[in-house]
């Protein structure tokens, strides 16, 4: 019966390690720079009780996928602070916002998106090394008396602790309410 098991175990070892052999990195492992693509928007209304019992507000979920070579991605509020040089412009993630307009996009300025920050994706102690999974970002239209209907559609890029800069990816269109 000893013997019996030994071999069982053996064989299972040897069946665990073979099959651990044949399991490759992932073919962006070595690729610093982050890639992004777009996965879904969805968009739902929902109650605004702080603008008025009736008022009403467009919430959206905008999906992106992620991968990344050294998994550096997001921001470490332990180690990083948003005055560095890097983020002078934009923070680790730039959403940008445009309206049809006629034929045309026009993108709609907006303060709060100037400078977006998602945390580090890469758990605490895990060894560095190659990650991929998805990423929702926010986004919220107040309605107001003078909100229009308007076609919408969005621009995103992230970039890594390392400063480099992903592809950008541009949503489907989807219709809310915003200011004319």
């Amino acid at each position: 019966m000893n013997k019996t098991i030994i071999k069982l175990t053996l064989f299972i070892a040897l069946l665990s390690s073979g099959i651990y052999s044949c399991i490759k990195a992932p073919d962006y492992a070595n690729e610093p720079k982050p890639q992004i693509e777009f996965l879904g928007v969805t968009g739902f209304t929902v109650p605004d009780p702080f603008s008025g019992p009736r008022a009403l507000k467009d919430s959206l979920s905008l999906t992106i996928g992620y991968r990344d070579g050294d998994g550096d991605l997001g921001f470490d509020r332990k180690t990083e602070r948003p005055e560095n040089p890097i983020y002078s412009t934009w923070g680790n993630y730039e959403l940008r916002t445009f309206k049809k307009v006629g034929t045309r996009f026009e993108e709609i300025p907006s303060q709060i998106n100037s400078k977006l920050f998602f945390p580090t994706l890469r758990p605490s102690g895990e060894k560095a090394g190659p990650i991929e999974g998805k990423l929702d970002f926010s986004q919220i239209f107040f309605r107001s008396t003078t909100s229009r209907i308007q076609i919408v559609k969005f621009v995103v890029r992230i970039r890594d602790r390392a400063n480099n800069i992903s592809n950008i990816v541009e949503s489907d269109t989807i219709s809310v309410f915003i200011e004319p």
